[in-house]
């Protein structure tokens, strides 16, 4: 009999191995009943071309599942990398301490020591020390302005150009505090390359080497993510990598280093040992309920079944050009998961289609009940639309206009009406141009047409085309106006 089962065995065996499968939806190495049941479900909804769920405890990984593609059309698997977006600001204020605990610098210590090019400034009057720093409690708001120059100076020229901060103490998330941290790390370690010493001090210890935290590393070796394109989903080059990014929104790496730095994290806060020990500044905000920040990670409390508190530590991460990332773990239960998502957009991150099942898989996996999925009015659609509207409104305007014109003459008017029309003319449509590129990025929560294209590129196609079309039709009524004023002028009797 057993003999027979055996043969069954490898028949059955052989029989798998010589049958070609069909290309798979998703890979697998380990699984957990909790990531069965919800993975799918994550993934269906994600509206994403790829997706990587890692489990992990104090010692590492437990489960994991991958599912899609990347940019290029390879299969998701635990060696695909994903820029980290804001995940990265943890890594930063991890080597912030270990300097600190070295006694290379103190955490008390006035951010001018390190950056005398704010003396005097409204930054450095603030008296802002590197713990406002790791906080966002420095008086620096979440600056809109992109840093696109690849220099450190240029960080440290839009700070020092401030004409005013907020009060000390006051939390306001801001991505260039941790560019300035990367810049003292730098500076107080003499090293040129952020990336080499970040694996060195980080990397080897939670056994999540080598990360990618360098441009070229990024550029050449992650997939391109993906951004939402007039309904279709359109992998675009990466965006937002400059030298001083990594800091704060730039490290790169697989699910399954970013686990691996997560089992670290969680083994330190068990033990209490660095960098948990940071004091922690209330003001963040997480949907309704207020959180805790701390050294790069947000805490927050969330609540049990028979009401019992228990400790989330997280934080996300967005890059434009297409990637989301969220790590999260509980030093009471001792688990933690990572998702990545090579997916992000104006729809993408505020809908609660996708939300949904990560809060259902969240609060299944942490045995909470008030994980929510957060949900933001999408003024995307609105917007799309009203662009569009205003794009076919002035074509079609502009076409009846220059039809007209061709069978009716402007009147004779003198040089100085005909000048002042054109000059209100141009006056009206320049301002309505500025207000496009102004006012449409906005709505949207940018400052520019350029930085609205990170995130949502089709929107920003359509202001380009609204305001390009403006300036045509503007161009069109003032060279209208001059022609005839010229045609009217030679045909007036001469003395």
């Amino acid at each position: 009999m057993s003999r027979f089962v055996v043969a069954a065995c490898t028949f059955l065996m052989c029989l798998c191995i010589a049958t070609p499968l069909a290309p798979p939806v998703h890979a697998q190495s380990s699984t957990s009943p909790t990531l069965d049941r919800h993975a799918h479900n994550i993934f269906d909804n994600a509206d994403a071309p790829g997706i990587a769920i890692v489990e992990f405890d104090r010692n590492g990984v437990t489960a994991e599942r991958y599912f899609g593609v990347d940019g290029h059309n390879n299969p998701i698997t635990r060696d695909t990398p994903f820029i980290w977006g804001s995940i990265s600001k943890s890594f930063t204020a991890v080597l912030i301490m270990q300097l600190a605990e070295q006694g290379t610098i103190s955490l008390d210590d006035p951010i001018t020591k390190y950056f005398p090019e704010f003396e005097g400034t409204a930054f450095g009057n603030n008296g802002a020390t590197i713990t406002n720093m790791l906080q966002h409690t420095s008086g620096l708001t979440a600056l809109p302005k992109m840093i696109s120059d690849p220099q450190a100076n240029a960080v440290i020229d839009e700070v020092s150009h401030l004409k005013s901060v907020n009060p000390l103490g006051t939390w306001e998330y801001s991505s260039h505090d941790y560019m300035l941290l990367q810049i003292l790390i730098e500076r107080v370690t003499h090293t040129p390359s952020y990336s080499d010493y970040l694996n060195e001090h980080i990397g080897k210890i939670s056994d999540s080497s080598p990360l990618l935290a360098d441009v070229d590393s990024v550029v050449n070796d992650v997939p391109p993510g993906y951004a939402f394109f007039f309904g279709t989903l359109r992998s675009y080059k990466t965006h937002g990598i400059y030298p001083q990014s990594f800091g704060a929104g730039g490290i790169s790496g697989s699910a399954v280093q970013l686990a691996r730095y997560g089992a670290w994290q969680l083994r330190q806060h068990q033990e209490h040992a660095l960098p948990s020990m940071l004091p922690r500044a209330t003001g963040a905000k997480d949907g309704d309920e207020t959180v805790e920040y701390g050294p790069g990670l947000q805490y927050s409390t969330k609540h049990t079944s028979d009401g019992a508190e228990r400790q989330i530590v997280s934080h996300t991460g967005g890059q434009p050009g297409g990637f989301f990332t969220r790590l999260e773990f509980s030093p009471e239960t001792g688990k933690g998961t990572v998702l990545l998502v090579n997916r992000i957009d104006l729809v993408s991150t505020s809908g609660k289609k996708q939300n949904e099942p990560i809060a259902a898989y969240l609060n299944d996996y942490f045995d909470v009940v008030d994980e929510k999925a957060q949900e933001t009015p999408s003024v995307y659609p609105i917007i799309m639309g009203t662009l569009g509207s205003l794009i076919v409104v002035m074509v079609l305007g502009l076409a009846w206009t220059m039809w007209r014109w061709r069978r009716k003459p402007l009147p004779p008017r003198s040089a100085l009406n005909t000048g002042t029309r054109a000059a209100l003319t141009l006056l009206a449509g320049g301002g309505f141009s500025l207000a496009i590129y102004k006012g449409m990025p906005w709505m949207f929560g940018f400052t520019s047409l350029i930085d609205t294209a990170w995130f949502t590129p089709d929107g920003a196609l359509l202001g380009w085309i609204l305001i390009a079309v403006t300036l045509l039709f503007t161009s069109c009524v003032v060279a209208r106006s001059l022609y005839w004023a010229a045609r009217n002028k030679q045909a007036q009797p001469r003395p």
